[in-house]
């Protein structure tokens, strides 16, 4: 009861800070303040509402916010399907701020079907935004998540008056926000649609349901087709995802002539794509990612929010001052990363990165003990003899999500019990304490020789830190099946009882072990509801009402840490 209540508190707190922020953002030198911003430049001039007409007659809402005086002004355009404007913050730092909604959303016409249209009406709203004479010739786009793909989705063939692009938490790859190794992303995508359609369905009931393939029209009131047809086609290379609007989307970063700021959360489900969409920039030796602490929705404590949004938006302004109206700003990189560290939340501007030197190999030792807590070992040597780890995995009682990259509104690096090594479907394996705590700089590798009963079916890894007070803390975490496992974007046949190595290669991090902790990793088969459950009968999951039991075993495996 007290821990209920402790995740309650903590819970109203969080809903409390974030209140706090989006009232401090139209509270002028109070949220300044708050985030030790720089001095305002100007005060809001003006803010008018207009219709933006695309070329098949739809007309999109924007408002214009324009600072006070005589323009024309740099401006910032962000296009949002949540009708939630930051823009009268920008306004004040002399900047032209337009904020529209995208096709279908809140005031502006249309059918709303997610990133099919935002190319066409992106690039159509840059064209109207140059023929405005309050606009100066000097544009950037800017925004999180969604209105990250927005941008991606038409970086190509934006005008050269467009400077700059400033993506947070986003890129353009949207298959892969979808479906991981062959399971759905539910603790993204679900809750994404009944926000969206209808805030008041129960996230619970929807990951719960089977067939899952009637969500849309059992909990969505049929509002929701885009949902329906993600659940229907699980194949990347399929028909639907093969489509002009994703395979522009997806591909267009790799001819952008600008320079871009991406930025980043360690324990956000969009990053292990920024990394490969800022490798493959046009103009990477002019472009910066910077990584924070915390998840998708940024879940820290609320000063550590306060600290970390702060820091972002000072960086964000340093950027668009250089790249909109020529400053120097001399602690402002250039390029590389800047990232945020894991233990005394401090920033790192690194040149390049990884900053990876060498591998710590540690090898799965005593299966047959794993079943209880941290019974399996992690040693330095290769075990001769280790036996294997069995289990039941039942799809009706899966293992329960604690933290993680993959989820909207939760997850992340938290600290936590050990409610789930106690399950007699989570196989421990633990290293003893780390006499020199290493520096993870890079991805972490985890390879694991698995064999089912079933046709097809579902093995997660869960790598973690625990501490000397015997709380644990998420690295990283992964799931696959076996149809879709080695990060094969094509369906392959598995034979029940063979035995298959499975590769994890787990989206790269930065993270320093604290003194007096040792290294855990837990392997199942189910990490609900954040991914959905494996029913473990070939076949696409949604359309599966009743799912099979799967004896699964582990015969061995390894992890191999990217050290500095």
């Amino acid at each position: 009861m007290l821990g209920k209540s402790f995740k309650i508190i903590a819970s109203l707190l969080l809903v409390i800070g974030l209140l706090l922020t989006f009232v401090y953002i139209n509270r002028g030198d109070v949220v300044r303040f708050a985030l030790d911003l720089p001095a305002f430049e100007t005060e809001v001039g003006s803010v008018s509402t207009v219709q933006v007409r695309m070329s098949d007659g739809v007309r999109l809402d924007a408002e214009v916010y324009l600072p006070a005086g005589e323009g024309p002004w740099p401006v910032i355009l962000m296009r949002d399907p949540y009708n939630r404007s930051t823009c009268s913050l920008k306004v004040r730092y002399g900047y032209a701020c337009v904020h529209q909604g995208v096709r279908g959303r809140h005031d502006s016409e249309g059918d709303w079907y997610p990133v099919i249209s935002e190319r066409s009406d992106g690039l159509e709203t840059l064209d109207w935004l140059l023929k405005q004479t309050w606009q100066d010739g000097n544009i950037a786009t800017l925004g999180p998540s969604y209105l990250g793909v927005v941008q991606w989705s038409m970086i190509d063939q934006m005008p050269e008056e467009v400077k700059t692009v400033v993506a947070d938490i986003s890129h353009g790859d949207w298959y892969e926000i979808i479906h991981r190794n062959g399971h759905f992303v539910q603790g993204v995508m679900t809750e994404w649609a009944k926000s969206l359609h209808l805030p008041d369905a129960s996230f619970e009931e929807m990951a719960a349901h089977r067939p899952a393939i009637e969500n849309n029209d059992v909990f969505l009131r049929g509002d929701a087709q885009w949902y329906e047809d993600y659940l229907a086609n699980t194949d990347k290379v399929g028909e639907y995802w093969s489509s002009e609007a994703y395979s522009l989307t997806r591909n267009a970063h790799k001819n952008a002539s600008m320079p871009v700021l991406m930025m980043g959360a360690w324990h956000d489900f969009f990053l292990n794509g920024q990394f490969k969409v800022f490798d493959e920039l046009p103009q990477r030796t002019r472009s910066l990612l910077m990584i924070r602490n915390g998840n998708h929705v940024w879940q820290n404590s609320v000063l550590e929010f306060i600290n970390t949004y702060g820091y972002s938006f000072k960086m964000t302004l340093d950027w668009l001052d250089v790249h909109l109206k020529g400053q120097v700003v001399e602690q402002l990189p250039e390029s590389g990363y800047v990232l945020q560290d894991n233990v005394d939340n401090g920033w790192n501007h690194f040149p390049s990165w990884p900053q990876k030197t060498g591998t710590l190999d540690l090898y799965l030792g005593n299966l047959g003990g794993a079943v209880t807590c941290d019974g399996g070992t992690l040693g330095f040597s290769r075990p001769v003899g280790s036996g294997k780890a069995s289990y039941h995995y039942n799809p009706n009682e899966p293992v329960k999500t604690i933290g993680g990259s993959y989820n909207l509104y939760s997850g992340g690096a938290v600290a936590q019990g050990d409610d789930n090594c106690f399950r007699d479907d989570v196989m421990s394996f633990e290293s003893g304490v780390l006499n020199e705590p290493p520096t993870l700089s890079g991805s972490i590798k985890v390879l694991i020789n698995v064999s089912s009963d079933a046709p097809d079916s579902a093995f997660t890894v869960k790598v973690q830190e625990k501490l000397s007070d015997g709380r644990v803390i998420n690295i990283r975490d992964d799931i696959t099946s076996l149809s879709y496992r080695n990060g094969s974007i094509h369906k392959q046949p598995y034979v029940a009882g063979s035995v298959v190595e499975l590769e994890f290669n787990l989206t790269p991090i930065e993270w320093k072990f604290q003194p007096g902790s040792s290294l855990r990793l837990d392997i199942s088969s189910s990490n609900y509801p954040m991914f959905n459950a494996h029913p473990n009968v070939e076949g696409n999951w949604s359309t599966v009402v009743n799912p099979a039991v799967a004896q699964q075993e582990i015969l061995g495996g390894m992890l191999s840490l990217p050290v500095r």
